[in-house]
């Protein structure tokens, strides 16, 4: 009996065990792995499969679910997650069972079968294209906004929550309805959460350098065509000044620098003019060193030129990253010294494609002249006053000149007299008779679109500017296309092709237009009463030796529209760059460019023109000095230039984050590049443009020194080859602790091979102390973060090289049968790089939910080894070599605040502001003190000289110390003393000395007037939002300079006055005891007129109105209707204003004369499509 309960408790047990081993296997079956793949395939198709697959048995009813179908892929999957695979977005729910699986529709009642929305941006209510949104439940469902802003959802959970997420808007989480209309606003952190170096990416919480990061829609409320001035608006430290020859001229380049920047410029009052056919080398790719300051430009991961800068369309950047200390810019080593400014471009996104057209047309007025200048009047009684001090003397001014043919016969008194009453009724507005208004059309269209594995971005821009000066015109045509595609998870591949052509014509007459409307008499005119061309007889006043009449015929306006120079250049740009992922957290990548522009630039004085017989070749052989008008054949100067470039970088990244405490970054890379670049130079020195070239005159017997030119062709070819290995690597610890460091090792072949290798490194640190437990308390600040980077960066100076350069000329002389070289620049084999050491702290803030945010920078920097002339033994030839013996010091403050100050409903205010402080000291070079300064004339006043202890950019001259009313003499102070120690001079009441300038002239009264370039530079601008409506208005502003003053230029006493002057010489001595500052003209030509004086210059600072901007955003109801997805129109008005006491034209400028400052008024039409 026992025996048999035994047996059956055995068996049951057993049954029992067998019965849970089957439901735990049943139960446990859920992390069987399952391996399948579909596409568009029926359900009942799909769970037929897997069955055999799985095991399990799948029960359902087939009208329910014979409609669905389904397409995935699931590999090695659990049950549960091969199951949510299968059925995805169907309205169909699982239930496991033990081996059943049980397959049921969804209760209607707790889903929206779909969902549609539309998301837009608060900002100017455009919609959002590629915004992300998110079902948060298990089924993940996922949609991606499209052009039109609009997206569809299926089978949504009434109880899940809908996340909408957009980069640099704030994230919004809505509960589902049938129709969901989605407004996000910006988030002012999130706007530069990024930070792009150009070689890879940072968080900005764990980058520890200084950098400025720009939207590419930012750009727009700053300038509508002109990139580099919008940076500048708001990246403070950063500087772009009009070239001195620049203005609005649409053919010149800005001048760029930043922290006043790294080097001593040795051509410092050189003016780059892309359009002279002399300049051999015409934008070339990275030929960066044209301007010693400029910055690093560097456009998705490569370097450019500040030309592609400029023809730069604002609307194909996606974001702009200006890198300032040595923690942002070490790891481009050599090249950063200066800075550098990062540019992304847009590229496609996911989504249905999308056409975006813009259109604007725009009109350019010229500044009206602000120089208190004389009128016809004055000018009239400036001439006879002259006439009566000075009767004996030539002087070519018209009313001069009137008056002294009459005494002397030549000319009846009442026909002068006639002559007279005729002229002083002109009273010509020469501004109003050169310059015009000037027309602008710009057209951009671009088409972007792609799936989940390829992106593209295509896009074209034609622009054509003309100038307000006669005779001149900008034109470009681009197009870029750009390419992204995932071959995997990791492989993707980047392609991007450049295209450019750009035409540039502007006058090459000899004459400066802006200096003749500032300095012709007003009693001369462009006109006659018949409308023909008429004269100018006091400008070009000389009679002929050959004829009768004049030496010249000149018309300022015949001779602008005549001669002409134009430039066509074209550049074409490859980028190509393959990733490969080879862990999740590393990743290989390598990248090239390659680039290849040309120019030809053809500059053609027109045959009878005055210029062609002005500059006439052949003039100095004849006693004369002048040609008939027989041969004057016009000439043509002609220029070609080519130049082919490439580099290619490889690089491994690694990126990993341990416990989510630790996350460490490091990259590790290699770059090599090569540029070579040619040039072929033709001048025909007669040259007709309806024959081409024409035979030239008999020169037997003519020396060729007595030719006005220096060589019939001209070729160069120049070649610079670098090599560069790099390391860089952070490490961040809970977000709170970041430490950095890189390490660059750059070769090039343009300095000495003992030199040519040089190591530059940085180290640096940020502490975010928002992310404390402490902070938590403080709940109003949202970011507050301390850093801090020490390191050294380099540069080369392209001013001195190695090898000696023999340069042969027309003059060159000839020994022994060999031609001697014209000249000769010694080559020096020890020179190196140039090394900066950066010092910098900072701190960045955010405060009141973003709603205030700033940054304070403080920099320190020391650049040595800096090109200089150095001192030698004159036994060795020489008294001066070129060498590194020089060093300077920048160090200053940078500050940046934006608020947001009302954001309430459809209404939000904003401002910013920005301002900058460098202090720019020369610490050791040639001129160790401005007493060994020679004397310094009107012509030789400034950047020509560096003096220790004073900034690289000086004015240098003699402190004016009033005129003498005894003798009309110019007083100038002094600060020194004679051999014996006495004090040099004149005791004046003041307690001060001063000395006569025309008796008692010394050099020891050389003195610092005052810096040349701003100290102090900033600005500011606010904006508003109602409802569609934008209005924006930006300022800047730079103080603390001098800049020339306009009487400078040709207040050179009687030799000027047959031009028209400032009517304060109205006033100059003339007799004992006149009180005045204008000293007593003279004949002397030694006199104190030729020297340069605090007077002739003025204080630079000024406050700018650089742009209003008003815009409406269409209503998306009209747009619908117009078959359109937006459409906004803008109205901008450039350069509005200016408010400074300089009393010149534009002290933007830094008071020369050239092309004048336009205020440009530009309607603007977006539409997308």
């Amino acid at each position: 009996m026992k025996k048999n309960q035994a047996q059956k408790f055995i068996v049951l047990f057993l049954f029992f065990l067998f019965a849970y081993s089957w439901r735990v296997e049943a139960q446990t079956g859920k992390e069987k792995q399952i391996t399948m793949e579909f596409k568009n395939e029926g359900l009942p198709s799909i769970f037929k499969r897997f069955e055999k697959v799985s095991g399990y048995k799948v029960l359902f009813i087939y009208d329910e679910i014979s409609s669905y179908t389904s397409t995935g892929k699931v590999e090695k999957a659990t049950v549960d997650e091969a199951l949510k695979v299968i059925i995805g977005k169907n309205p169909l729910k699982y239930h496991i069972d033990g081996q059943f699986i049980n397959i049921t529709k969804e209760d209607s009642k707790k889903f929206f079968s779909q969902v549609k929305g539309k998301v837009f941006s608060e900002e100017d209510g455009l919609p959002v294209i590629g915004a992300t949104i998110i079902v948060e439940d298990a089924n993940n469902i996922r949609a991606i906004t499209d052009n039109n802003g609009n997206f569809q959802l299926s089978n949504v959970s009434k109880d899940s929550r809908v996340r909408i997420s957009y980069v640099g808007l704030e994230t919004q989480f809505l509960n589902p309805s049938s129709y969901m209309s989605v407004v996000m606003k910006s988030d002012t952190k999130a706007l530069d959460e990024v930070v792009v170096t150009g070689m890879f990416n940072r968080k900005k919480e764990g980058f520890t350098g200084s950098a400025v990061t720009i939207k590419g829609e930012e750009l727009k409320k700053y300038s509508t065509n002109n990139v580099a001035k919008a940076i500048a608006a708001v990246a403070p430290g950063l500087r772009i000044m009009d070239n001195i020859n620049m203005g609005s001229n649409p053919n010149n380049l800005p001048d760029m620098r930043m922290r006043g920047g790294a080097n001593m410029d040795l051509n410092a009052q050189a003016t780059v003019d892309l359009n002279s056919a002399s300049n051999d080398v015409l934008a070339v790719q990275g030929e960066y060193e044209t301007y010693a300051n400029q910055p690093l430009l560097i456009m998705d991961g490569f370097e450019i030129s500040i030309q592609t800068l400029a023809d730069m369309d604002p609307d194909r950047v996606a974001s702009i990253v200006v890198l300032k200390d040595a923690a942002a810019t070490a790891i481009y080593g050599s090249r950063a010294a200066n800075g550098v400014i990062v540019v992304k471009t847009k590229r496609g996104i996911v989504g249905q494609s999308y056409i975006n057209v813009q259109a604007s047309y725009s009109f350019d007025e010229a500044p009206k002249s602000k120089l208190e200048m004389m009128n016809t009047q004055e000018k009239v009684a400036f001439e006879t006053g002259l006439y009566n001090d000075f009767p004996h003397v030539s002087i070519d001014g018209r009313i001069f000149s009137l008056l002294r043919d009459a005494d002397m016969g030549k000319i009846a008194p009442a026909d002068a007299q006639a002559e007279l009453e005729r002229l002083s009724k002109i009273n010509t507005n020469w501004y109003d008779e050169i310059f015009k208004l000037a027309h602008t059309q710009n057209y951009i269209v671009s088409l972007s679109g792609g799936s989940e594995k390829t992106q593209y971005y295509f896009s074209m821009n034609y622009m054509n500017q003309g100038g307000v000066m006669p005779n001149n015109e900008y034109s470009k045509f681009g197009a870029s296309l750009k390419l992204t595609h995932d071959f995997n998870k990791h492989l993707r591949i980047y392609g991007d092709i450049y295209a450019n052509i750009r035409d540039d014509r502007t006058t090459a007459s000899i004459v400066d237009p802006l200096e003749y409307a500032t300095f012709a008499n007003p009693y001369e005119r462009p006109y006659d009463e018949n409308g023909n061309y008429e004269y100018d007889r006091s400008y070009y006043a000389d009679l002929s030796k050959v004829k009768e009449g004049y030496m010249y015929d000149f018309n300022v306006l015949k001779d602008l529209n005549e001669n002409t120079s134009k430039t066509h250049y074209i550049s074409n740009q490859v980028n190509l760059k393959l990733e490969y992922r080879i862990l999740e957290e590393l990743m290989f990548s390598t990248s090239g460019t390659f680039s290849n522009t040309s120019s030809h630039s053809r500059s053609a004085l027109n045959p009878g023109s005055f210029s062609s017989k002005y500059n006439s070749w052949i003039k100095s052989i004849y006693p004369e000095r002048e040609i008939t008008d027989n041969l004057n054949n016009g000439s043509l100067d002609e220029n070609t230039s080519r130049n082919m470039s490439y580099t290619w970088r490889n690089q491994l990244e690694y990126a990993r984050n341990f416990k989510e405490e630790h996350f460490v970054t490091a990259v590790v890379g290699q770059e090599m590049s090569d540029s070579k670049s040619r040039s072929f130079g033709y001048y025909s020195p007669e040259y007709d443009p309806m024959y081409g070239l024409i035979g030239f005159p008999d020169l037997s017997g003519i020396l060729a020194s007595k030719l006005s030119m220096t060589n019939l062709m001209s070729t160069s070819e120049e070649q610079d080859r670098s090599v560069s290995f790099f390391l860089t690597g952070s490490y961040s610890y809970k977000d709170r602790y970041v430490l950095s460091g890189s390490y660059r090792w750059d070769g090039v072949d343009i300095i000495g091979k003992d030199n040519r290798f040089t190591p530059l490194w940085n180290v640096s640190f940020k502490y975010n102390l928002h992310n404390e437990e402490f902070m938590k308390r403080f709940a109003w600040i949202d970011v507050l973060s301390i850093r801090g980077s020490y390191g050294f960066t380099g540069s080369i100076d392209h001013n001195a090289y190695p090898f000696t350069i023999l340069k042969y000329g027309s003059s060159s002389y000839r020994y022994n049968g060999d031609k001697i070289p014209s000249r000769i620049t010694p080559g020096n084999p020890s020179i190196k790089w140039q090394r900066k050491e950066d010092r910098s702290i900072g701190l960045d803030f955010s405060l009141l939910r973003n709603r205030i945010n700033g940054t304070v920078n403080y920099y320190n920097n020391e650049t040595r080894d800096l090109l200089d002339r150095k001192k030698i033994a004159v036994s060795s030839g020489r008294k001066e070599v070129k060498a590194n013996v020089a060093s300077l010091n920048n160090k200053g403050w940078e500050v940046s605040l934006s608020t947001v100050n009302i954001n309430y409903k459809t209404f939000r205010w904003s401002t910013s502001f920005n301002i900058a402080v460098n202090k720019n000291r020369v610490t050791d070079t040639y001129y160790q003190a401005v007493d060994e300064l020679s004397s310094i004339s009107r012509n030789n006043s400034s950047q020509a000289y560096f003096v220790k202890g004073q900034p690289t950019e000086a004015w240098y001259g003699y402190k004016f110390a009033g005129v003498d009313p005894a003798t009309g003499h110019t007083l100038a102070y002094i600060d020194a003393k004679d051999n014996q120690g006495n004090p040099m001079g004149h005791l004046t009441a003041d307690g001060r000395y001063v000395i006569d300038m025309d008796s008692e002239f010394s050099t020891k009264a050389v003195s610092f007037l005052g810096e040349a370039y701003p100290p102090i530079s900033g600005g500011f601008g606010t904006q508003f939002n109602l409802g569609r409506f934008s209005l924006s208005a930006q300022f800047s502003f730079m103080a603390g300079h001098k800049i020339k003053s306009f009487e400078s230029s040709h207040g050179v006493q009687l030799s000027a006055a047959k031009y028209n002057q400032l009517a304060q010489e109205l006033y100059r001595w003339r007799k004992v005891g006149d009180i005045t500052n204008i000293p007593a003209y003279t004949v002397n030509s030694n006199a104190s007129s030729n020297y340069f004086f605090s007077s002739q210059v003025e204080s630079g600072n000024y406050l700018k109105c650089n742009n209003i901007s008003l815009g409406y955003n269409m209503d998306p109801e009209i747009c619908k209707k117009l078959c359109l997805t937006r459409m906004r129109i803008n109205f901008n008005i450039q350069n509005v204003f200016t408010s400074t006491k300089y009393r010149g034209l534009d002290p933007e400028n830094m008071g020369a004369f050239g092309y004048p400052s336009a205020r440009s008024y530009v309607l603007s039409l977006n539409i997308g499509i």
